[in-house]
């Protein structure tokens, strides 16, 4: 009985020091109102210009976060920088365009192009029909400097009719058509698509290994080639005829003794090509500042991604609830913090504040850091996200002092209940796990922390929901709750700093324990 004693004391004691420590903590440290307000109007202005991924207002917004760090007496990386850099690949787009009259047919949306130039240059040609592309067929036609259009099952087969065709009258340009979907033009061009958007360089390199080599897909320079392979019915717009009745043509020509495809109409066509072969990279940034715990080996991972869309047909988007509302919560969070914690008091583990570009694009902020991470994902206790806090979803447009806090991995009831009971003197705010089924989307996918999740680490994602000015220029700093923003930064930093001091409620995971 005495030793159970003890033990029960014991546990009040060290219950009482920690509620002491987080009363403290609550009274002497209230998020500012104004600077967070501050960093949103920054953060969301025309200056920045929407902050995509790569551009003048992206690393504009990187100085910010990173001057704000330093500000706050945040600790450098280890690479003595507040950035953390990582390169994404790319093959620039190259445009190919077929235009008649009004109608423009184009990649990457129409067809699979593959091409043998390497300069850019524009041709008008005539376009005629040659059924299935035979000798019997084209004999009587007069196709000598047109461009070729024949009906094809399979790029193999259709490449051996353009070798011979070019052989024999000097045919440089051809429009293959497909009756049905063909994986092998599908697969060609979703490897081509791939590559004309960013992605990691090893993904990169992955997407360029698997790229199909074969001659339909890759002709010789020589051959000064420009070949279509269309997707299904896309040249309805020139011949106004689907290709399944333009198939019906071509059996009917055959029947005839190939009398019908010598009266089918010309089509006037220009064919824009603009090569480019090289390969892109682009060096970003995410930015960082750490707060070191007396276990240095254990780290908590507060995130937030801070690129937006950019402009889009000369318009700004201005992020400011995505995700100038997350990152203006982390560093507030990050100031109170490192205001409260110093060297003779430190949290029990390590707090990195993490703020992502290339979100928008792939979430290749986040992929890079798990790829190579600062501290180990292994003893990494909890990623903590904060994407779009600053406004409301439908479900709230009466009651929008609230924030969604999600939890998925291990103990996650217990951090959402430990989100839940921070709160719990603040009147009207609530903390729900109860999103819509948007919102549940984005959570499963939709932000930084679904690429720790994937690590095996355990998240907690803060978020107010969709609206309609989502992803529009519509998304301004004017429209923001600052009211609640500053609820959910108050309660993000007793939240953090729950975690940073309790490893008995909140321990690693039980698998990187047991090692």
């Amino acid at each position: 009985m005495m030793v159970f004693k003890f033990f029960k004391r014991f546990v009040i004691f060290f219950s009482l020091i920690v509620c002491v420590g987080l009363a403290s903590f609550g009274q002497n440290f209230v998020a500012s109102k104004d600077t967070i307000k501050h960093h949103v109007y920054h953060l969301a202005s025309e200056e920045l210009k929407g902050r995509a991924t790569g551009s003048e207002g992206q690393k504009m917004a990187a100085k910010y976060i990173s001057n704000a760090f330093e500000s706050y007496g945040l600790s450098k990386l280890p690479n003595n920088s507040y950035y953390q850099y990582y390169y994404l690949s790319k093959k620039p787009q190259e445009i190919h365009t077929i235009k008649n009259n009004d109608n423009r047919i184009f990649w990457p949306w129409d067809f699979y192009f593959a091409g043998s130039n390497n300069h850019t240059d524009t041709i008008k040609s005539s376009l005629l029909f040659c059924g299935y592309g035979t000798e019997k067929e084209i004999e009587n036609i007069e196709i000598e400097g047109k461009t070729i259009a024949f009906i094809a099952h399979c790029p193999k087969q259709a490449f051996e009719k353009i070798k011979q065709i070019r052989k024999t009258y000097g045919n440089k340009n051809f429009v293959i058509l497909f009756p049905e979907k063909n994986k092998d033009v599908e697969k060609a061009w979703s490897v081509d698509y791939e590559l004309s958007y960013y992605s990691l360089p090893k993904d990169f390199d992955r997407y360029y290994m698997s790229r199909i080599e074969e001659e339909w897909a890759n002709p010789s320079v020589e051959d000064s080639l420009r070949i279509y392979y269309c997707f299904q019915n896309v040249m309805e717009k020139v011949f106004g005829i689907s290709d399944e009745q333009l198939e019906q043509i071509a059996k009917d020509n055959l029947k005839t003794g190939s009398l019908i495809l010598d009266t089918f109409p010309h089509y006037d066509l220009t064919l824009i090509s603009d090569y480019d072969k090289s390969i892109e990279k682009t060096k970003v940034e995410n930015v960082g500042g750490i707060i070191y715990g007396k276990d240095t080996t254990q780290t908590i991972v507060i995130t937030a991604h801070y690129d937006h869309i950019g402009e889009v047909e000369g318009n700004i988007n201005y992020g400011a609830d995505d995700n100038a509302s997350g990152v203006s919560a982390v560093l507030e969070a990050a100031r109170q913090l490192s205001q409260y914690f110093s060297n003779e008091k430190k949290p029990c583990r390590n707090i990195l504040f993490l703020t992502f570009s290339g979100e928008e694009i792939g979430l290749f902020g986040s992929q890079a850091y798990v790829q190579d991470p600062i501290f180990s994902l292994d003893e990494t206790v909890l990623n903590i996200n904060i994407d779009m806090v600053g406004r409301w979803d439908e479900r709230h447009t009466e009651d929008r002092d609230f924030v969604y806090l999600l939890t998925l991995g291990e103990n996650s009831k217990d951090y959402f209940k430990l989100g839940k009971k921070q709160m719990r003197n603040a009147r009207y705010f609530k903390v729900s796990n109860k999103p819509g089924p948007k919102e549940m989307l984005i959570f499963k996918y939709g932000s930084d922390h679904y690429s720790f999740y994937k690590k095996g680490v355990p998240i907690a994602l803060f978020f107010t929901g969709l609206h309609e000015d989502y992803h529009t220029p519509n998304d301004v700093p004017e429209k923001i709750n600052y009211s609640n923003l500053t609820n959910i930064t108050n309660l993000l930093s007793k939240f953090v700093y729950q975690i940073s001091m309790d490893t008995v409620n909140y321990p690693l995971r039980k698998n990187q324990q047991d090692q």
